[in-house]
């Protein structure tokens, strides 16, 4: 199943830098995704589905995006497809 995943001014300014589980990505992807259990990282999306683990390669924008915001550089709202398992 292909997901698009929304992150928006709002996610940015109430996300939590350094977090892997307060990540605006994180809540972007949960709200794609209700149900699920997310985690992110530069390297990793993990995703809790019904009880199964998914472990992601993330897209480069998301790994850009990671790498700004724990930086506390400058990021911008965007949006991305992923690709998991039902």
């Amino acid at each position: 199943m292909i997901v698009n995943v929304k992150v928006t001014q709002a996610l940015i300014d109430t996300g939590d830098p350094c977090n892997p589980y307060g990540c605006p990505i994180v809540v972007a992807i949960t709200n794609a995704l209700p149900g699920s259990v997310v985690g992110v990282t530069n390297r990793e999306i993990a995703i809790m589905i019904n009880g199964i683990n998914q472990f992601i390669v993330p897209p480069w924008t998301v790994t850009q995006f990671v790498n700004a915001y724990d930086n506390d550089r400058p990021v911008q709202p965007f949006e991305f497809e992923l690709e998991v398992n039902e």
